[in-house]
């Protein structure tokens, strides 16, 4: 019985013509360091025979040596001894014309490998201007660093085609083995993002870490095309402002985010916790309380009538969503998807997704215990 063919699937292509691709290219750069190994030998083996028959017609080994060489590289100081026979002459012409064979041949294998390795170069920013020409609504990203690289590696695997600014060529190298098209230059100047198609570009990113290349690159991103999402980062909060004015869609403060998710960590562990098991993004409560919910960690006070309560009865009356997402005891064991009929204990922890506005009435009617101050339906803190 034959077994089933197997079909590739578009990523195990994908790894084989870059793996086709560098045994190509490997093979390429060879070609001509074998003909250089080549010529050189052959070179040698000449200049011995040619010795040796000078010895052999009663001449010294340096007499010999010396004669080769101008003979070779056409000094033409005159001859050592004189060349008075029949089968010193016959030596000198086989001499000229082997020798000179060889070296050119030599001399063609250098100018090869400079040459090809220029030409492919040229061949290949050629071929990578064609594919960008042809891409439209594509993601330009302005820096490569440990950001670039992040959310490169991000929007490659949901297939989304990319072209990579950077100014360093060790970060083009890695963008391209990434899958990423890549302009060696500076993203601030305009002529750098013409190339890359800001003007059918959907989204620009510019994550570089100085403020004031972003602002300059928002700027000229901008002007070039008015339609243009663009997302930049900035080091400084004085920097959000000046970034919006210019163009900037969204401006992301890496700094505060990752302030606000140790906060987190440190305020909230069990929800972080179950944040990092179910695979949640750093920031999806910020997302969420754009929509007016909150995710939250509820401690069970003594004396709540939740303890020895299940989970079912911390419901409250009206449309007010609320989920229960996992329960935390006291000893730190997470139950995730908590059945309703879960029963509750004092000291236990209530991971729970809910509106912004209806956690202080939990509070208040339960008598829970948040470590976040209680905020209004706008997510705004209420100071008390």
């Amino acid at each position: 019985m034959k077994s089933p063919r197997h079909v590739m699937t578009e990523e195990e292509r994908r790894i084989q013509r870059m793996r086709w691709n560098m045994r190509t290219a490997t093979l390429q750069s060879m070609a001509p360091t074998r003909r250089i190994l080549f010529g050189i030998c052959v070179t040698v083996t000449i200049m011995f025979t040619a010795c040796l028959g000078y010895v052999l017609h009663g001449w010294d080994w340096l007499d010999s040596f010396y004669m080769v060489i101008i003979t070779i590289f056409g000094v033409g100081y005159g001859e050592v001894h004189p060349l008075d026979s029949v089968s010193l002459r016959w030596v000198t012409i086989g001499l000229i014309v082997l020798g000179y064979a060889a070296a050119v041949y030599t001399v063609g294998g250098l100018a090869q490998l400079v040459l090809d390795g220029e030409l492919r170069r040229e061949l290949g920013e050629r071929r990578m201007q064609r594919q960008i020409e042809e891409l439209t609504g594509h993601v330009v990203i302005c820096g490569f660093g440990r950001m670039g690289t992040k959310l490169a590696a991000t929007l490659a695997a949901r297939g989304r085609s990319l072209i990579v600014i950077d100014e360093d060529s060790t970060s083009i190298e890695a963008a391209r083995r990434q899958g990423c098209l890549g302009i060696q230059g500076n993203a601030t100047e305009e002529e750098v993002l013409k190339r890359a198609g800001v003007e059918r570009a959907a989204t620009l990113a510019t994550v570089l870490s100085d403020d004031v290349a972003n602002l300059f690159i928002t700027i000229t991103a901008h002007e070039l095309n008015p339609e243009l999402e663009i997302l930049a980062r900035a080091e400084h909060s004085s920097s959000i402002k000046k970034l919006r004015q210019v163009g900037a869609t969204q401006v992301v403060l890496p700094a505060a985010i990752g302030a606000d998710r140790l906060a987190q960590m440190i305020l909230r562990p069990s929800a972080e916790s179950l944040m990092e098991r179910a695979h949640f993004p750093i920031a999806m409560n910020t997302e969420l309380e754009l929509l007016g919910l909150q995710l939250d960690e509820l401690e069970v006070l003594p004396g709540s009538s939740l303890v020895n309560a299940p989970v079912a009865s911390c419901a409250l009356t009206g449309d007010a969503p609320l989920i229960v997402l996992a329960v935390r005891h006291a000893d730190g064991e997470v139950k995730l998807h908590p059945p309703a009929t879960f029963l509750l204990a004092a000291g236990d922890c209530l991971i729970i997704l809910a509106r912004v506005n209806e956690v202080a009435r939990l509070c208040n009617v339960f008598r829970l215990k948040s470590e976040l101050p209680p905020k209004d339906a706008s997510g705004s803190a209420v100071v008390e």
